[in-house]
């Protein structure tokens, strides 16, 4: 009785089966357009711009915008922002101002 391969679906067939040209084939087909699918890099060790997927992404600058945003909010780094203000007050006292 024959198993199938994980990944691509390959026709294992067992020792006692025949060999059945059509399912050899079948085999060959799926191999041949998985390798189709492969990128090829480039001499200089890249993946081919025409290679890549297509990115759905916002190129204006989403992402530093965001970190810009989570940076500046009070409540993401809440124990950061008790710290910077603890070394303040001390730094005040140290200079002979007011804690």
């Amino acid at each position: 009785m024959s198993s199938m391969t994980a990944n691509l679906g390959l026709t294992l067939p067992a020792g006692s089966d025949w060999a059945d040209v059509s399912v050899l084939n079948g085999n060959f087909e799926k191999i041949d357009a998985s390798v189709g699918k492969k990128a090829d890099v480039g001499e200089d060790g890249k993946i081919p711009a025409e290679q890549l997927p297509e990115m759905n992404y916002d190129q204006a600058g989403t992402a530093a915008s965001a970190v810009s945003a989570h940076n500046t909010d009070p409540q993401a780094h809440p124990a950061m922002r008790a710290m910077m203000l603890t070394a303040s007050v001390q730094v005040k006292y140290n200079m002979g101002g007011e804690g």
